[in-house]
């Protein structure tokens, strides 16, 4: 217990509290309002993965994050662009990833391409699930309990 819950118990035991009356809670939300609430939660979620999850290629961990995405959109572009015109060959592609675990990567082309498009997919799968939860899930359900049950994992 925390110094406030000792000091509490402490004037309790003393009868401090004696003349107090303590009331049941009486929970006066809606479920609608209750809904408006686990969506919060499931975007808080949802924002907290994006920022913070990973995918595993080449056996380590890459961060799916915005940044991550722009960064590698960004030179699969850029390369594209200089192979498209005659500047670059794809098999001279080679470019230094540096993974969530500070390790350093030389990838190709090709080996950026599959990188950028499993956190493509794994941004897609976290979207896609907070969006169920959000509409589909929440909308099935009919009673305050159900709702404040619900989680990221319950489907």
């Amino acid at each position: 217990p925390s110094n406030l819950d000792r000091y509490i118990m402490n004037d309790y035991l003393k009868g401090k509290f004696k003349d107090f009356e303590f009331k049941e809670f009486v929970d006066t939300r809606t479920l609608e309002e209750v809904k408006l609430q686990k969506i919060k939660e499931i975007d808080n979620n949802k924002q907290y993965l994006l920022d913070n999850d990973s995918v595993l290629y080449n056996e380590d961990l890459f961060s799916i994050d915005d940044t991550s995405l722009l960064r590698i959109s960004g030179i699969i572009q850029n390369y594209t662009l200089y192979i498209n015109n005659g500047l670059l060959k794809e098999e001279d592609v080679k470019q230094i990833w540096i993974s969530e675990t500070d390790v350093q990567h030389t990838f190709t082309y090709k080996q950026l391409l599959e990188l950028s498009k499993m956190m493509m997919e794994k941004v897609q799968e976290i979207v896609c699930h907070a969006n169920v939860l959000k509409t589909t899930y929440l909308d099935s359900l009919e009673t305050i309990e159900e709702v404040e049950k619900t989680n990221w994992d319950i489907i």
